[in-house]
């Protein structure tokens, strides 16, 4: 038994000398001059909120008539055509008309 422990010691130590010694005259590893990326534990960071533009209270509004029932108050904002149908297309939404009856309202406004 003794001797079976010693040949097992031996064997183990010879192997691990001979490992050392394999690659004589070899550098050892040097670090990368590149920085690694970070490493990221954990949760990811929390979204950034965006900016929103300010909306002044005082815009001007305008009534658009109807040739069949009431007048409809129409926001001001921006003088561009998209954005000017854009708020009649929503005013009308707003009225309750339906959605051929948007499509006039929304012709006679932006004009």
């Amino acid at each position: 038994m003794a001797r079976l422990i010693a040949l097992a010691f031996l064997l183990a130590t010879s192997t691990a000398l001979a490992q050392t010694g394999q690659f004589p005259g070899v550098a050892p590893s040097t670090p990368s001059p590149f920085k690694p990326p970070p490493q990221l534990g954990g949760a990811p960071a929390p979204p950034q909120a965006l900016a929103v533009p300010a909306v002044p209270r005082n815009t001007p509004r305008t009534l658009v008539t109807r040739p069949r029932g009431p007048a409809v108050e129409v926001p001001g904002g921006p003088g561009y055509f998209s954005n000017k149908v854009e708020r009649c297309l929503d005013a009308a939404a707003n009225a309750g008309l339906s959605p051929s009856a948007r499509a006039t309202f929304t012709r006679r406004c932006a004009n």
